[in-house]
């Protein structure tokens, strides 16, 4: 067997998943997937947008959620969309949207004039191209490009959360052919020194950096009972899409998690169709069975520089 090693943020300029109009379609259903699972939320509790304020979506891939709150936004208020790469970007011409402007930079060197700029800063699920380093480096970076006072808020994925027991336990999963698709994938993470068990890294991180007022909300997207064949592009079943949401990742996966010669090819399509198929007589339980996500939200110090 051989490890799989991943470049750092700062030396590659390639998504670890594909940049095709497949990737496309899965970053906008994820989208739909995870404001409706926040209560059709774009902003954390609290946080809200004024004339002319300025609003950063770092790690854009589409752009699809400062498209989104654009649209519930007033006119005068300006987005920055920026990722490592321009190919996942939607053309927004037909939208006659004119206040956001994508551009490409990294989370660990955002451009200088940008200081002190955004009354807010998003990123979300940059768990699996970031290592933990990288996230301290992020975080400052993140912090001085804020205003005083301005809110940074994240939403990621806690990849520790459904079945952590490793492949030799993963015939205790309601869903076995996705542990052990989880538990590759963990591996791959962890030897990357990546974000594994989010909550406490990313709270010690957040806190480190100087950030105050942190609210933290989590929640578990269950797929008991879902159905991947059901889903509606987002708009059906919430357990449905929520469960082809997953898949479409884990899909997306397929060339990370084969190249660390734990499974072929064969075997991973096979557990692919079996994750997508396999939750339909999960019985629900109170909290739901699936991965944790977790939104939080943290504020520069209004006396910060």
């Amino acid at each position: 067997m051989r490890a799989t090693t991943l470049p750092s943020a700062a030396e590659r300029d390639e998504y670890l998943l594909p940049r095709d109009e497949f990737e496309k379609k899965r970053l906008i259903l994820q989208q739909t997937v995870i404001v409706r699972q926040f209560g059709n939320r774009l902003l954390a509790p609290g946080v809200e947008l004024e004339e002319g304020d300025h609003v950063l979506d770092v790690g854009c891939g589409t752009g699809i959620w400062s498209i989104n709150l654009a649209a519930r936004s007033p006119q005068s208020v300006h987005f920055e969309a920026c990722d490592l790469s321009s190919k996942n970007f939607l053309d927004i011409k037909p939208l006659g949207i004119n206040n956001i402007n994508f551009s490409t930079c990294s989370i660990l060197a955002l451009p200088e004039e940008w200081t002190g700029r955004f009354t807010v800063v998003q990123s979300r699920l940059m768990h699996a191209s970031i290592t933990v380093e990288e996230w301290r480096q992020g975080f400052q970076e993140l912090m001085r490009v804020l205003k005083p006072g301005g809110w940074l808020q994240i939403v990621e994925i806690d990849l520790s959360s459904f079945y952590n027991d490793g492949l030799d336990n993963i015939s205790k999963s309601p869903v076995p052919p996705q542990a052990e698709l989880n538990a590759i994938w963990s591996e791959v993470v962890k030897n990357a020194g990546m974000m594994w068990e989010l909550e406490g890294q990313m709270r010690a991180l957040v806190t480190e950096a100087g950030f105050e007022n942190i609210k933290w909300e989590s929640k578990v997207f269950s797929t008991e009972g879902g159905d991947a064949s059901a889903s509606n592009a987002g708009q059906g079943n919430l357990e449905d899409d929520t469960l082809a949401c997953m898949v479409n990742v884990m899909r997306s996966s397929k060339r990370t998690i084969t190249g660390t010669g734990k499974i072929s090819g064969e075997r991973f399509d096979q557990n692919i169709e079996a994750m997508a198929n396999g939750w339909k007589d999960v019985p629900k339980t109170e909290e739901g069975r699936g991965w944790r996500w977790h939104f939080f939200s943290a504020q520069k110090p209004l006396h910060s520089s």
